[in-house]
């Protein structure tokens, strides 16, 4: 179903008019900003406008907690005490004044001002114009918090990042590490394309794109990876999209699936958190075969489905897919075991800004929990001389090196293989697992290590 919205009305910007309902039902329902989105009905926009609406709705919760600091210091009173769709008119208006060079700043207040009329707050839009031109006249006389000071506050103002976030990184990290990752999670994301060789190979794909003028080149160390550097291209028009020559993935999320390589003989492969896909079909496409089953697993039907249809699209027809409960498996055993668990999503922060706003510390002591759940519950059907794989896309250390020393202290029948035997990159740790930090490779941050059952 549908958003339910009101159209646009004379005098406003119809694409800033749509960022502002998308950011008044982000805050009002605090679930993953992409779901806002498939759920807003854009049929009534350009595709320009439409494209201008993501990029104010992105950049904006990208940088919320700075420019919400910046507000605070031109407006009268507690900035929380005004109306919800008022803060947003003027997030969206300081985030093109801070952000956007290629919007004038009278076009940015003089939008905004109309947007207050043109959205039942007129008795606002003096409020609007006079904070906003403030903010031009003095933007250049604001000082951050001093580093050495209160590194916590500056890192989260500079950053844009919640405190009690960066005081996670800095204890984990340290300040540079810290200083890095944070500048890294602020890009915009490219696009990384995970070719099928088996239908294409990389070189003739890449050059169907160099005829579109489609600039693009490996991405790095996996080769079936391929990174776009062509701006705003339209997924679904590239070659080769409808015959399943590519799914879009980033580089990290296939490194799991390297060290969920299969033995010489018959071998029953589980993803044990399949949704949405794609590294499962990654696995079929390097694995699969006669001698192997797969099967893949979901709590959720609609999730099921989107995968369903993904197989379609990529043509791959023998694997099963099962809704269940990856905390009491449906299965009796399995050989190799991916675990690609939920996770407070740290590591793709780039492509889902909405997390800085969304997570909470308590999010992860449970998410902690559930994905101890998950290890014991593959442990107990897992085959001897099987593997795990677990694997998030955080940068959470009690999500990842944590979690894996306990369940190696609690079940000492298990032991790391070491990654470098199925894959070679700079990732790879001491200890055996790849961990992948943004700021010091250009993908998404990620951990995976496999974990294999020793022989009866």
């Amino acid at each position: 179903m549908k958003m339910t919205k009101n159209r646009k009305k004379p005098g406003s910007s119809p694409a800033r008019f749509a960022a502002v309902q998308i950011l008044d039902a982000f805050h009002q329902k605090m679930i993953p900003l992409k779901l806002i989105l498939n759920d807003f009905d854009s049929a009534h926009l350009s595709s320009r406008d439409w494209q201008l609406t993501r990029e104010l709705v992105f950049g904006t919760v990208r940088w919320e907690i700075q420019i919400d600091w910046y507000l605070r210091q031109f407006i009268h009173g507690s900035l929380e005490d005004y109306p919800l769709t008022l803060k947003n008119i003027l997030r969206t208006a300081l985030y093109q004044l801070r952000f956007l060079e290629k919007i004038p700043d009278f076009a940015a207040v003089n939008e905004a001002v109309n947007l207050a009329h043109s959205m039942g707050l007129l008795k606002y839009a003096r409020l609007v114009n006079g904070v906003l031109r403030n903010f031009i006249r003095r933007r250049d006389q604001i000082r951050w918090p001093k580093k050495d000071e209160d590194p916590v506050r500056h890192f989260s103002l500079v950053f844009s990042f919640p405190e009690w976030m960066v005081r996670l990184f800095l204890d984990n990290y340290g300040e540079e590490r810290t200083s890095r990752m944070l500048e890294s999670l602020n890009q915009k994301p490219g696009l990384t394309l995970r070719v099928s060789p088996a239908k294409i190979p990389v070189e003739e794909f890449l050059r169907h794109l160099r005829e579109r003028n489609i600039e693009a080149t490996v991405a790095g160390h996996l080769p079936e990876y391929v990174r776009i550097h062509t701006e705003a291209v339209d997924v679904r028009e590239l070659p080769g999209y409808r015959e399943g020559w590519f799914v879009v993935q980033d580089e990290a999320a296939g490194y799991a699936v390297y060290l969920a390589a299969p033995g010489n003989g018959h071998t029953v492969f589980l993803d044990a958190c399949v949704a949405p896909g794609g590294k499962f079909s990654h696995w079929l496409e390097r694995y699969g075969g006669r001698k192997h089953v797969a099967a893949g697993l979901d709590l959720h039907r609609k999730r099921l489905e989107l995968v369903c249809q993904n197989m379609e699209r990529l043509q791959l027809h023998s694997a099963k897919l099962v809704q269940g409960d990856a905390r009491k498996l449906p299965f009796k055993r399995a050989d190799i075991i991916l675990l690609d668990v939920p996770c407070s999503g740290f590591g793709v922060i780039r492509k889902n800004p909405d997390i800085k706003l969304r997570r909470t510390p308590e999010d992860v002591v449970q998410l902690v929990e559930l994905q101890n759940r998950m290890l014991e519950a593959a442990a107990e059907i897992l085959e001897p001389k099987g593997s795990i794989i677990y694997s998030t896309c955080t940068v959470h250390p009690a999500e990842n090196e944590k979690m894996v020393r306990g369940f190696l202290k609690r079940h000492p029948e298990f032991e790391i293989e070491p990654a470098d035997q199925w894959v070679r990159c700079p990732w790879i740790t001491r200890e055996g697992w790849i961990e992948i930090i943004p700021g010091e490779a250009d993908m998404d941050g990620a951990f995976c290590v496999r974990l294999t059952k020793r022989g009866e």
